[in-house]
């Protein structure tokens, strides 16, 4: 098949999104199809053509003429968008909805009509999608929809419920080759924290709930992985609850850098104060062999159950967080139970091999009903 993808975001700029989008890309031009991607050159100035594991990479300069409501801009952008799209001629299109950079593809679906899947990567305000806007354009023109977690599609088809009857949930995946298991390290207890330094993931939750550890565990080491604009502020954080001596931030990481960094943990917290569509870091821990202790929130008990592969506590509660921590790290037995338990979990529930075949099910019906 020619399958062409729309996404805002892609490597080599790093995000969630980016690496669950590189690996499926390359996995569906590793089994044979021809694959372009269309995205954003932006915010690192990315060259317009390359090439990705076999798929054409097309980058445009999707969201500056979207912030500065530059039309003149908008519209040559437009014009090379839909020219790419035509050139390349797919079978079936696969929009990764994420921001308002989905008007792109509704302006020019038009040039090279194709059946189409919408997936929804992030929670769907009821305002953004009313009735006329483009993501509710967007929705209503896809043949299917589909969500990264039961939760992310309940809200979905909350807020537009024409496209219930042809929603369905498409789990997230991941390369479980490029974490490997490791025992529990020796010496002193490590808690990671891994994620953009936004609000939304609640990682000073995670630095207070260590701050609230050191009593019991005073030799517990902190490790922040990520950066973000709430990189500053979290260094301060650390400084002004007296764990700056026992923390160690790496900034952003490389994906092998990040598995090393699994490596050293005895816990992973996902501390996340917003209701996460999927919980990719989760899933990483897992493959790893490491305990997660995670907000029970939006996707994240889709990827953590609780008392099984991790525990759960409740959303911006750093009592409630060190808890669950301190239960994991008192008893070494039942940590590696539970890392031993999200390994099995992440790869029998989270490959990128059964992602991509479900998607690749999804768009050879798609083409043959065509």
């Amino acid at each position: 098949m020619r399958i062409l993808t729309f996404t805002p975001y892609f490597p080599p700029n790093v995000g969630g999104l980016e690496t669950l989008l590189g690996e499926l890309v390359a996995d569906l031009a590793g089994r044979g199809h021809a694959v372009a991607v269309l995205t954003s050159s932006e915010p690192q100035g990315l060259p317009e053509r390359d090439d990705w594991y076999g798929a054409e990479i097309h980058r445009f300069a999707l969201h500056s003429p979207l912030y500065r409501n530059d039309v003149r801009s908008l519209a040559r952008v437009r014009s090379a968008f839909g020219a790419a799209r035509a050139a390349f001629a797919p079978d079936v299109t696969h929009v990764h909805l994420a921001d308002g950079a989905v008007m792109y593809h509704v302006l020019t679906r038009g040039v090279h009509p194709t059946a189409t899947v919408l997936t929804v990567h992030s929670a769907i305000a009821a305002s953004e999608a009313r009735d006329g806007t483009v993501l509710h354009n967007a929705l209503l023109g896809a043949d299917v929809v589909t969500a990264c977690s039961q939760s992310m599609l309940d809200r979905v088809t909350t807020v537009v419920p024409d496209v219930e009857s042809r929603a369905r949930v498409v789990l997230n995946g991941i390369d479980t080759t490029r974490i490997d298991p490791t025992p529990l390290p020796a010496g002193p207890p490590c808690l990671l924290l891994v994620g953009r330094h936004v609000p939304d993931k609640g990682l000073d939750v995670g630095l207070r709930a260590a701050a609230l550890l050191t009593g019991e565990f005073p030799d517990l080491q902190v490790l922040l992985v990520g950066d973000g604009q709430e990189h500053a502020a979290l260094l301060g954080l650390a400084d002004e609850i007296g764990i700056a001596d026992r923390l160690e931030a790496t900034g952003a990481l490389p994906s092998d850098a990040v598995a090393a960094c699994y490596e050293r943990a005895t816990v992973v917290a996902v501390p996340s104060r917003y209701p996460e569509p999927f919980g990719i870091v989760a899933v990483e821990a897992g493959l790893a062999g490491r305990p997660v202790v995670a907000s029970a929130a939006g996707g994240l008990p889709e990827v953590v159950e609780d008392g099984v592969n991790g525990l759960l506590v409740p959303q911006d509660d750093p009592a409630a967080l060190a808890a669950a921590l301190a239960h994991v790290l008192r008893d070494r037995e039942l940590a590696g139970a539970l890392g031993a338990a999200g390994r099995t979990r992440a790869v029998q529930r989270f490959s990128m091999a059964r992602h991509t075949d479900e998607l690749e099910s999804i768009y050879r019906a798609l083409v043959t009903a065509d």
